[in-house]
């Protein structure tokens, strides 16, 4: 009798002990929360400005393209190479930006970017087959009083840009080899619409 109690109990026992172990729920392995990945920076804020008593400019440039402060201004081109100077290579585009004073189109007797090409380049005849450079819209810059004229020369594409901010006038010249300024012509596009005015401390 006392042995069937006792096989009882043991019997009641581990099924208590077994009731146990199927409400206990296994603890979750914490899941690992992956670092955030930080924005990759996708373009860059470029300043020139050429003295404290003139004005400059600043603009947004690709983060896949170089910069070079010249002595008139500022040069941009998408492989650094092309600012050492060397021979143009197959795929470089390369401009060279300048900023004329209000003073400088009074002197020249321009009111419009176009006039300030015309000033470089000389006025286009009326006949516009013997006019080395022609008038274009290869760039979009909206809502900016610009004008634009190319000209193929060798094995080169030359485009001349002129593009009022405010009072003053940016002035570029554009190279590359034929065919690769059209290929590149939204990042030209977003450069030239991001550049502003940067006042005279």
């Amino acid at each position: 009798m006392v042995h069937c109690r006792l096989l009882m109990i043991v019997c009641l026992g581990a099924l208590a002990l077994a009731g146990c172990a199927s409400a206990v729920e296994p603890t979750p392995t914490p899941t690992s929360t992956p670092e955030p990945s930080p924005t990759p920076i996708l373009h860059q804020q470029i300043t020139y400005l050429a003295s404290r008593l003139q004005a400059g400019f600043k603009l947004s440039l690709p983060q896949d393209w170089h910069y070079r402060v010249s002595e008139t201004g500022l040069m941009l081109a998408n492989d650094p190479v092309a600012l050492e100077g060397s021979d143009m290579l197959t795929d470089t585009v390369v401009a060279d930006l300048s900023l004329r004073t209000p003073a400088e189109a009074l002197a020249y007797g321009v009111r419009n970017a176009a006039g300030v090409l015309d000033v470089f380049v000389g006025r286009s005849p009326e006949d516009t087959s013997e006019s080395l450079y022609s008038a274009v819209e290869l760039l979009e810059i909206a809502e900016r009083d610009s004008a634009q004229l190319a000209a193929t020369i060798a094995d080169n594409d030359t485009l001349l840009l002129a593009m009022a901010l405010e009072d003053h006038y940016l002035l570029a010249v554009v190279v590359s080899p034929t065919g690769k300024m059209q290929e590149l012509a939204a990042d030209l596009s977003g450069i030239f619409a991001s550049t502003q005015l940067l006042p005279a401390q």
